[in-house]
């Protein structure tokens, strides 16, 4: 039950990031730049495939210009 709770978690924080990032029209690949990262790892984040770790939130956060809370709010 904790492991469906977490995959529902997961897959609403990357639905809200992707809607977030669509909103400001910004590829994927851009956001990954904002955040030094790979557009792959954009991808993953939204579709659920991973587990963001806090620092990571928080630098996707502050690169969509959006509170962390908007982010969280599921």
């Amino acid at each position: 039950m904790g492991t469906e709770r977490t995959d529902s978690r997961l897959a609403a924080l990357g639905q809200t990031i992707r809607q977030h990032r669509e909103a400001q029209h910004l590829s994927q690949d851009r956001l990954a730049k904002m955040i030094n990262t790979n557009q792959a790892y954009i991808c993953r984040v939204e579709n659920a495939q991973v587990n963001p770790g806090i620092t990571t939130i928080f630098e996707i956060a502050d690169a969509l210009d959006v509170p962390v809370s908007d982010l969280m709010e599921f």
